[in-house]
């Protein structure tokens, strides 16, 4: 969509004559030789050009003052049928040096370097003097002179038909000297290196080069390019390649299977790279493969116990080994694991060890891991202050070392998240639309999920509701795509959620998706954002009228050792407090008011605050206290309208109206049944969907008649 595709058909005749008469406007040249020109060409510009060349390089053609003079005989040239005929017409007319030099920089591709040429070449001969020429016949081009001479041919068939017309062994010798040359000078250039090598039918010497591209590939989320690398290297593989080398490719290749979520295959790969461990008695391999089984097993197969116990074996293996690589790679994995059981002190401790460790090593990865799970780890123990100081050091440290995946993730979970809890929506937006632009580039689709449902939230209490819709449905599609149980419970919840917060017709919609979430959380690892979906589901059954079921989903949230129980407290106290109003247990809703008041003002929760005045006016309302009913309806009026949140500043108005209707304030119950009405216009003038102006349409009637 970012481009216009334009479709290049070959010259009509009439425009074919007319380009040669102005690239040949001379005397002397017959029509008869323009028009084979024409007829041999088929319109194609650059055949055009080329064959004006020729004429120059035989001398047909010669340049005086302004204009090129017809000094030969044009009849003397031989026009070939194709492009590449032509081409290879022109470079068989330089001088035996000049057409080696020309084919040994067709071995570099497009573009080369001198140093590069002069390295390859035998030295017998001015390859100064041959560039010069090549410059004049315009078959290649300075691109740079400084800080190296550079050049490019000018077209790439140029290139291709330079390097075909080697022979086999020079193009062979030739690709040795350029792999050799490359790894002594300029070893970064992985790609380049291992090309030459391959080319140069040196598989040994590939391999080492092979694996490096496969690991930078997979470093840069191309999944294709490190697939194609790995499978190079493993294919070049045989039972006396280093075994260094020979972990390193299994670890790229059961890492691309577990980031396209192929988990029978990643968990194939590790066991492989065990038995080879145990076959080669390398206890580097088999902690390797150990380790990484253990995270699949663990994160995504629900096998806890069994993991954790091959986690301990492995971690013992390392540190008895001194083989610190893989005491972070089991620290890593008992994080992951731990954090979905709730047992933060642990995952804690590991995230530490981690950082310090790699700090100490000077490992760049596990360092900028542990500081990332550590940040993640603070936000859901509501320790905000911390989370976000460490987030912002962590992203600092991503940014520099090109670490991508770990900035999308700090920018989608803890650095949103705690700009929320300060308040400040604008810059959890603009941070969340970074990481999502990261995410869609290296296909990090749970990094997607968790911006495109904290984006969904904001657009919802915005009153923005196709873009509320919109986001959802992408956290569904980036959850379904990641095949993990948690997430696609958590993309189904929250989507459920926007449709329950919309209304009317949309509720049935909103039970059925909260419905397949519980569902899916039956499932391995399904239940790891629990107290989250526990605690949103709650709320539909209320509105449903299911006070029971309600009860007793946020007593599960508030009771089950999940990774979110501490961050969604909130939600399900919230809940505890609405089912003790509906059953009209005033007095249990004021107890569990004050534990929930209790609980945000302690975290500083500000974006929970809304949520506390409002409840804060249903259960003073309840007591009979209207007076501080309204108070604090009127606060959270200030705030909805300051922040620009009509979905909010609707409830709001509703409950206004309902309260002092309650007290017999007729006027005033109708001058806030309009201004609800006047904000509910508002949004369904911002609305596009019709599905979605229709369902509002019916809450709002259902709300104020």
């Amino acid at each position: 969509h970012l481009h216009t595709s334009i479709a290049l058909s070959p010259l009509p005749a009439t425009d074919g004559r007319e380009l040669i008469r102005r690239l040949l406007d001379m005397d002397g040249l017959t029509e008869q030789v323009r028009f084979e020109i024409l007829e041999r060409s088929d319109g194609n510009p650059y055949f055009l050009e080329e064959v004006i060349r020729s004429m120059i390089d035989a001398g047909i053609l010669d340049r005086q003052d302004d204009r090129w003079i017809v000094t030969g005989d044009p009849s003397a040239i031989v026009i070939p049928d194709t492009l590449h005929a032509l081409l290879a017409t022109r470079l068989d007319g330089l001088t035996e040096f000049e057409r080696a030099a020309v084919q040994a920089a067709a071995v570099f591709g497009r573009e080369f370097r001198y140093e590069e040429l002069a390295a390859v070449m035998d030295g017998i001969g001015d390859l100064d003097g041959a560039i010069v020429q090549l410059r004049r016949k315009d078959l290649i081009r300075e691109i740079a002179r400084v800080p190296r001479r550079e050049y490019r041919f000018k077209h790439a068939l140029v290139q291709e038909t330079a390097y075909e017309g080697l022979l086999k062994k020079r193009r062979i010798q030739l690709h040795a000297r350029a792999g050799h040359h490359l790894a002594n000078t300029q070893p970064d250039r992985v790609d380049d290196i291992a090309d030459h090598f391959l080319a140069a039918r040196l598989p040994d010497e590939a391999l080492p080069w092979l694996v490096q591209s496969a690991e930078k590939a997979l470093g840069a989320y191309l999944m294709p390019e490190a697939r194609r690398r790995v499978d190079q290297a493993m294919e070049r593989m045989d039972e006396d390649s280093p075994a260094d080398l020979v972990r390193r490719a299994y670890e790229v290749l059961g890492r691309i299977h577990e980031g396209q979520f192929e988990l029978d295959e990643a968990l194939a790969t590790w066991e492989a790279l065990i038995a080879e461990g145990e076959r080669r008695e390398n206890i580097a391999m088999r902690i390797s493969g150990m380790n990484k089984r253990s995270f699949v097993r663990g994160v995504f197969l629900g096998q806890v116990e069994e993991a954790l116990e091959e986690l301990g074996s492995s971690e013992l293996l390392a540190e008895a080994a001194t083989f610190d690589e893989g005491v972070v790679e089991a620290c890593v994995a008992n994080c992951y694991i731990r954090s979905a059981l709730a047992d933060f002190d642990k995952v804690e401790y590991y995230m530490e060890k981690v950082a310090n460790l790699g700090e100490t090593l000077g490992l760049v990865e596990p360092t900028i891991f542990g500081m990332t799970h550590h940040s993640n780890t603070l936000v859901f123990l509501t320790r905000f202050d911390e989370a976000l100081e460490l987030a912002e050091k962590t992203l600092a440290k991503a940014e520099e070392h090109g670490h991508l995946k770990f900035q999308a993730e700090l920018l989608t979970f803890s650095i949103p998240y705690c700009h929320l809890r300060n308040g400040d929506v604008e810059a959890a937006s603009a941070a969340l639309e970074r990481g999502m632009e990261i995410a869609l580039q290296i296909g990090d689709r749970a990094s997607e999920l968790f911006a495109a449902v904290v984006q969904g939230r904001i657009a919802l209490n915005r009153g923005d509701f196709d873009e509320a819709v919109a986001s959802h449905q992408r956290g569904i599609d980036a959850a379904a795509a990641t095949g993990i149980p948690y997430a696609i419970a958590l993309g189904s919840c929250t989507a459920g959620t926007c449709y329950r917060r919309i209304g009317g017709d949309l509720l049935d919609r909103a039970s059925k998706l909260h419905d397949q979430t519980l569902e899916t959380m039956e499932m391995p690892t399904g239940r790891v954002h629990g107290a989250w979906m526990w605690s949103e589901i709650g709320h539909c059954s209320l509105q449903n009228g299911n006070v029971d079921r309600a009860e007793e989903l946020f007593r599960m949230a508030l009771d089950e050792e999940t990774a979110s129980m501490w961050l969604l407290r909130p939600s399900a106290l919230a809940g505890i407090v609405e089912v003790a109003l509906a059953r009209g247990d005033v007095e249990g809703a004021a107890a569990a008011f004050e534990d929930l008041r209790s609980y945000i003002t302690s975290r500083k929760m500000v974006d929970r605050y809304i949520e506390v005045e409002l409840l804060g006016a249903r259960v003073a309302a309840a007591q009979g206290d209207s007076t501080r009913a309204l108070s604090s309806l009127t606060r959270t009026q200030a705030i909805t309208e300051r922040e620009g949140l009509d979905r909010m500043l609707f409830d709001v108005h509703v409950l206004r109206g309902e309260l002092l209707a309650g007290q017999g304030d007729d006027e005033g119950a109708t001058g806030a049944q309009d201004a609800a009405r006047a904000v509910a216009d508002r949004i369904l003038a911002g609305t596009r969907g019709e599905d979605l102006r229709t369902a509002f349409k019916k809450e709002v009637a259902a709300l104020l008649g």
